[in-house]
């Protein structure tokens, strides 16, 4: 495997992947690959508050 430096680092690959790296976000992902849910029903389906959903689907 090539070595890369920080610099050789797309910035907005670094920033998904950081995005992806929470648990809350990938199944946020999952839920809404079923189709289009509001921020209600994706609390439900993860078992976080509107609020904790808001912050994350803001990122």
């Amino acid at each position: 495997m090539a070595k890369v430096s920080k610099e050789g680092i797309n910035p907005p690959h670094a920033e998904v992947c950081q995005a992806l790296a929470d648990p809350t976000r990938i199944a946020t992902l999952y839920e809404l690959s079923d189709g289009e849910k509001n921020v209600g029903q994706l609390g439900a389906a993860l078992g976080c508050n509107r609020i904790t959903v808001s912050r994350h689907l803001r990122g």
